[in-house]
């Protein structure tokens, strides 16, 4: 009995035990989590570095950049930055060779792209979705391009130079030459395939690679090269032939005498054939007769005021989006239509020729101007006394036979003038060309991204028109009238004066004549519509 109750009091005992030692392994395992949970020194430090610098990541790298930048320099171009400028002088030549003397300046561009930082993407998301894949494609094309085309050039001068190996040159052995890129680039190709073909296939990596870079396809490259570069070999094909031409020059015609017609006739006009010399004559003093004390007739040539350099115009839209990533192309672009002269006399000449016709159907007139447009030239005539206005224009026909034209307009009578206007296609047009327009000062006044260009009126002031004035339009005209011309006019002047963020466009074009070079043009929705039923 008594062992038994001694084993009864000793139960509590290895009870109170086991308490004791979880309370004191839960004790140890609580102070180990405060211990974890406070932060040491190093972390209070980074974690306070990270606040102090956050937001300015992209700055603290783009900085970096330029001091690197500045450093290599230095030590590139002129070898005076001390040990650290010359150490970063033989890394980077070791690494691209020749390509160093260029390292500085990809680093300051690196920098600066840094700096700007990256765009918005999920606001760009929200307002197109389409704008951050077309600008991710376009950032990863042109890296991708950048990266292929050094390595294409490295390689071609690793090649060019021919320089040691590795081995026997050691590590500066490619100093001089495409560093260790040329050497993977164009050594491994030509242990590969030999030099010849791999001086080929870098030639074309190089090619590539520009296209990517710009953006620009191979059928597209050439093309624009041959645009670009036909007046530079036009003008030094007039040099050369110039250099084997006898004779005197063009300077010294000027000592040539020459006919004057006004000279051997006097003040009248130069006489027509002798079959009409009579009646004109007579035609032409009854006119006199009519108006006495005729006045000599004013020339009035086209005022164009158009800025000899092509600035950019900035459209003042509201709301704009100060973070748009578009920009307006260059208005240097365009091409611009060369000073063009007039020919007064031979101008003056025609328009006695038409009052000489008149006078011979007997209607008196008197020229008492002549207004000088880019296609026509608008001739102004007094009627004399007792002369009906419909007798002029009852006489369109025999006007155009008379002035061997096509056709001519008469406008009768011209407004806020007490005469009668008939307009006479040139001999000679002048060339108006979208770039003169959009750079006058009727440009520049238009302030909506639809206000395009189309031409230039007769007393040679440009016309700019708003399309959202005019909803619907119908171009329409017979074969070389111009309706091609007139619509890539309207969408060169949209392109040129709007971005994206401005005005967006719907092309239909089932014929696929006209629109489908536009489906690059980003101000796209969708691609140019082709199929008929869906342009339905």
């Amino acid at each position: 009995m008594a062992t038994k109750q001694t084993s009864k009091r000793k139960a509590p005992a290895r009870s109170s035990s086991r308490t004791a030692g979880s309370s004191r392994s839960t004790a140890s395992r609580s102070a180990a989590a405060r211990r974890a949970a406070t932060p040491t020194l190093g972390q209070r430090m980074a974690d306070g570095m990270s606040l102090a610098f956050d937001g300015h990541g992209y700055d603290v790298a783009g900085i970096v950049c330029l001091a690197f930048s500045i450093i290599s320099a230095i030590g590139i171009w002129t070898d005076s930055a001390g040990p650290v400028g010359g150490a970063v002088s033989a890394v980077i030549g070791s690494v691209v060779g020749v390509g160093k003397y260029l390292a500085p300046l990809g680093l300051l561009g690196l920098g600066i792209l840094l700096i700007r930082g990256p765009i918005d993407a999920d606001e760009l998301a929200s307002s197109d979705p389409d704008l951050v894949v077309d600008h991710t494609r376009r950032t990863a094309r042109r890296v991708i391009g950048t990266i292929i085309l050094v390595f294409a050039v490295l390689g071609l001068v690793h090649i060019a130079a021919d320089p040691p190996t590795l081995g026997a040159g050691g590590p500066a052995a490619f100093a001089d030459a495409g560093g260790y890129v040329g050497a993977v680039g164009g050594g491994g190709l030509a242990s590969l395939i030999g030099t010849a073909g791999s001086i080929a296939v870098l030639v074309l990596a190089l090619i590539f690679g520009v296209t990517l870079s710009i953006g620009l396809p191979f059928r597209e490259l050439f093309p624009m090269l041959g645009r670009t570069l036909s007046p530079a070999v036009e003008g030094g094909g007039r040099s050369l032939s110039s250099l084997f031409r006898i004779g005197a020059s063009s300077g010294d015609h000027e000592d040539v005498d020459l006919f004057d017609a006004e000279a051997e006739w006097g003040d009248e006009a130069q006489p027509a054939p002798k079959a009409k010399a009579k009646p004109r004559k007579k035609a032409e003093a009854a006119a006199t007769a009519e108006l006495p004390g005729a006045d000599e007739p004013t020339i009035v040539l086209p005022e164009i005021t158009v800025s000899s350099v092509a600035t950019q115009l900035e459209i003042d839209l509201s709301p704009q989006r100060p973070d748009s990533i578009w920009k307006l192309p260059a208005l240097s672009l365009l091409k611009r239509a060369p000073a063009q002269s007039h020919d007064t006399e031979a101008i003056k000449a025609r328009g006695l020729q038409l009052e000489a016709a008149l006078a011979e159907h007997g209607v008196t007139t008197r020229l008492s101007g002549m207004v000088v447009g880019p296609t026509v030239t608008r001739y102004e005539l007094e009627l004399g006394v007792g002369v009906k206005v419909n007798q002029v224009v009852n006489l369109s026909k025999d006007i155009a036979y008379a002035m061997a034209s096509p056709d001519v307009r008469i406008i009768a009578p011209i407004p806020g003038k007490q005469a009668i206007g008939v307009e006479v296609p040139n001999q000679k047009r002048e060339l108006v060309r979208v770039g003169d327009i959009l750079c006058s000062a009727e440009a520049q006044k238009a302030k909506t991204p639809l206000s395009v260009a189309v031409g230039r009126d007769i007393e040679g002031h440009s016309v700019m028109v708003d399309l959202a004035k005019m909803p619907h339009i119908l171009i329409a005209g017979q074969t070389g009238a111009g309706k091609s011309s007139c619509i890539n006019s309207i969408m060169t002047s949209v392109l040129m004066r709007a971005t994206p963020d401005d005005v967006r466009l719907i092309l239909v074009d089932p014929k696929r004549v006209e629109l489908t070079q536009y489906n690059r043009v980003p101000h796209l929705l969708t691609q140019v519509v082709t199929n008929p039923k869906k342009a339905a």
